[in-house]
């Protein structure tokens, strides 16, 4: 996912009141009475921060839909023995498939 102008000025100053067009810095139109508009070189620190973010957690977002649901996860939980050291290793191989970076 790429970052764009409009979610950095959002992450800046939430609830900012502004618009702009192809994702331009050139092209923001600034409405808001309370904040100042951010600068280019601000906003540009904003995206590479919220991509760093982002980029850093994608080992999240590839385990997320391989886990057992939760539901399931809290009965092996319950019932322990077997069926706790089935579920284990059911996660911990997805875990293992996508570590968290270091």
């Amino acid at each position: 996912m790429k970052i764009t102008i409009y979610q950095a000025i959002s992450s800046l100053l939430p609830g900012a009141e502004f618009s702009i067009k192809d994702n331009d810095y050139d092209q923001i139109d600034w409405w808001d009475e309370v904040y100042q508009k951010p600068t280019k070189e601000e906003v540009e620190e904003e995206i590479k921060k919220i991509q760093k973010e982002y980029d850093t957690k994608e080992y999240q977002r590839l385990r997320a839909p391989e886990y057992p649901p939760i539901a399931d996860q809290l009965d092996a939980i319950w019932k322990g023995g077997d069926a706790y050291e089935i579920m284990l290793a059911k996660v911990m191989a997805i875990k293992d498939k996508y570590p968290k970076p270091e």
